[in-house]
């Protein structure tokens, strides 16, 4: 009876044991897995913070162009004014009410084309804010399903 007592006990301390190795396991796998959330999410966050600098250089970039283009259009349409006055010898009002309406012209090309650099800054902006919510969402729900998420 003794040998069968002793024996229950050994099995006892081998279940306790086995039961104490599987919780540092699991511990250990929900350690990792928790590091390796963190270490995704951080990296979702510096790609997009990349892509916020990048849309952000972009639309700098398209807005210089823009204006650019705007100003060399009313540089052109300056020189062709004076040009047409010059050739069909018009008197100063017709030919300035002529290079004003091109200006005009010029100018509003001009606020169109800033208007366009605008919103693509701003689609591009929205884009990397939507990366990021995505990123700390999978985050989340990889905490949560762990059971390391906050509990609110």
């Amino acid at each position: 009876m003794a040998s069968m007592q002793q024996s229950r006990a050994e099995g006892q301390e081998k279940a306790q044991e086995w039961t104490d190795s599987m919780q540092q396991k699991a511990d250990s796998a929900s350690h990792k897995t928790a590091s390796s959330a963190e270490s995704a999410k951080e990296g979702a966050q510096q790609k997009a913070a990349a892509g916020q600098e990048k849309a952000a250089s972009a639309a700098e970039t398209a807005k210089g162009n823009a204006e650019s283009a705007a100003e060399a259009a009313k540089d052109r349409a300056s020189r062709a004014a004076d040009s047409t006055k010059e050739t069909l010898g018009l008197k100063g009002e017709t030919a300035q009410a002529a290079k004003d309406r091109t200006v005009g012209a010029a100018q509003s090309a001009k606020e169109t084309a800033q208007e366009g650099a605008d919103k693509g800054a701003n689609l591009l902006q929205q884009t990397g804010e939507s990366v990021k919510n995505i990123a700390q969402g999978a985050v989340d729900s990889v905490k949560n399903t762990l059971g390391m998420g906050e509990r609110k």
